[in-house]
């Protein structure tokens, strides 16, 4: 099942679809702070623009750290 990419937020269990994590794992991630989150009636959801872009960064965090072991 693919994660809808013109919905403007995501539920957590999709967070784990699109990251390809258990959603167990989405939980903690949301629970931890290390995902951007926004509570829309106190339900947790993750901005999918901002998510793109975290994705974006951890990537980049990736390859720097495997270039700078080169």
């Amino acid at each position: 099942m693919s994660t809808p990419t013109h919905r403007p937020f995501l539920s957590v269990a999709e967070l784990g679809q699109r990251l390809g994590v258990s959603k167990r794992t989405a939980y903690n991630l949301v629970n931890e702070g290390a995902v951007p989150v926004v509570q829309i009636r106190g339900v947790n959801r993750i901005p999918a623009a901002a998510l793109e872009t975290w994705i974006g960064d951890r990537e980049r965090e990736a390859l720097d750290a495997v270039r700078s072991t080169r």
